[in-house]
């Protein structure tokens, strides 16, 4: 179920016309944590969940997990839509700490209407 956001949308030139900064690392986005707020509005505007966050502490080529930044909204999974993407955004916006660091990153798991409801459908399957 992990979001193929990448696939449906330009990221750098949304992002760059929003101002936000993108450091793409393994095939990958990671935000800076000033940015979050913008990235939380984006989603709302355009109906995108955020599924899960993991942060970091980047300082040039080092990388350290940051545990008391992971999100994870799986067990939200089965709610109408709406109140999804509204929950979702509300508890990754909760989880962001210290947003004028310069060395925390975060990187995100989106997910979007189409991919939540072929998921429920297939779940539903299984249980029938």
């Amino acid at each position: 179920m992990v979001a193929s956001i990448f696939k449906d949308f330009d990221l750098d030139k949304i992002f760059m016309d929003q101002k936000i900064f993108i450091e793409w690392r393994y095939n990958s986005p990671y935000f800076i944590a000033a940015d979050c707020e913008k990235i939380f509005e984006f989603c709302k505007c355009n109906d995108i969940a955020i599924l899960g966050i993991d942060g970091f502490k980047i300082k040039g080529k080092y990388w350290m997990a940051l545990l008391d930044t992971i999100y994870d909204a799986s067990s939200l999974i089965g709610i109408p839509w709406k109140e999804f993407v509204e929950k979702t955004i509300d508890g990754a916006r909760h989880s962001i700490k210290d947003v004028n660091s310069n060395e925390k990153y975060y990187e995100f798991v989106f997910e979007k209407k189409n991919e939540y409801q072929q998921y429920l459908e297939q779940r539903i399957k299984n249980i029938n």
